[in-house]
């Protein structure tokens, strides 16, 4: 984003400076998007089973050096690199998203000693809602994740967190409210797969390093109070992006806002000059609205603009 060294007395220039100290403290974004993960969970009880199951892998392996120990064998045999899990936080909404993922990462291990072990468990893993709900979960966290990340940046430009938000509500409204027909999750990582591979046949395959596939059915009963079949899956997940959306747009009440900071950064202006105007309108607007308070100062920022933006261009 530029400074505005051209107008060192402005009213714009001063203007500019206030909105970035108001929105500054880049820490607050990060706590509005783990508290909008956890709305959307607490809103979608079908995903419960997994948290107590990712509280039971972590608690299982705990208890026993020996476990641990098997675990990393059975995963040298899946040709998988042995890592730790981590801890399940009902509080920590945007490291659940690690603890998910690692818990998919070793499946087959945990399948399989499961098996023996924890029959009542293997049951449940092995329930075609769980797995679908599982790698559903993964990667809805995998993607606030990302935007985690970028909300920690040094240096974030304004302009690009509602950029980053647009980006991840976009994305989830392809993957998963584009209807329930063939393409539902066909473009995300996880779900898609287990979609393409698993569930046409119901079964769970993996490959061990000797090239031995280990084969898991997989029955319909389900893990929650709704149905296990395919299609009330894909509405638990529809209901469950939903609440995700609607709790990022809930906590980013000022989403607006960030975008109008586009008037500060040249890169987003539109090149036709008429889309440009009305874009650069529609941003002043926006600001002043909610940075200005008399009439007189409004004025004066509105006169300067039009200089303002022909310098930024």
């Amino acid at each position: 984003m530029i400074m505005l060294t051209n107008f060192p007395s402005s009213f714009t220039a001063n203007f500019f400076k206030d909105m970035l100290f108001y929105y500054n403290p880049i820490f607050l974004y990060i706590y509005r998007e783990a508290l909008a993960a956890g709305d959307a969970s607490r809103a979608t009880p079908e995903l419960q089973g997994l948290d107590q199951f990712a509280t039971k892998v972590y608690e299982w392996l705990g208890r026993s050096t020996i476990r641990r120990k098997e675990l990393k064998q059975l995963l040298e045999e899946f040709e998988r690199e042995p890592l730790v899990l981590l801890r399940f936080h009902a509080v920590r909404w945007l490291s659940r998203g690690q603890v998910m993922e690692r818990i998919l990462y070793v499946m087959p291990a945990i399948l399989m000693a499961f098996k023996e072990e924890e029959p009542i468990w293997y049951l449940k893993m092995t329930s075609f809602q769980f797995q679908f709900l599982l790698h559903l979960l993964v990667d809805i966290l995998c993607e606030l994740n990302k935007l985690n990340k970028k909300f920690q940046y040094d240096l974030v430009d304004i302009t690009a967190i509602g950029s980053s938000l647009e980006i991840c509500t976009s994305v989830l409204r392809r993957h998963f409210l584009c209807g329930h027909g063939p393409n539902f999750a066909r473009l995300s990582k996880h779900l898609g797969k287990f979609l393409r591979e698993s569930a046409p046949h119901m079964r769970l395959i993996f490959v061990q390093e000797d090239g031995t596939e280990m084969l898991y059915p997989l029955h319909n009963e389900p893990i929650c109070q709704r149905p296990g079949s395919l299609e009330e899956c894909k509405l638990i997940a529809a209901e469950y992006v939903q609440h995700v959306i609607d709790a990022l747009n809930d906590r980013f009440p000022d989403l607006p806002i960030f975008n109008a900071a586009k008037l500060f950064s040249p890169k987003h202006y539109p090149e036709d000059e008429e889309e440009r105007t009305r874009s650069t309108d529609l941003w002043l607007e926006r600001l002043v609205n909610k940075f200005v308070a008399s009439a007189d100062e409004r004025d004066l920022c509105r006169a300067e603009m039009l200089e303002f933006i022909e310098t930024m261009r």
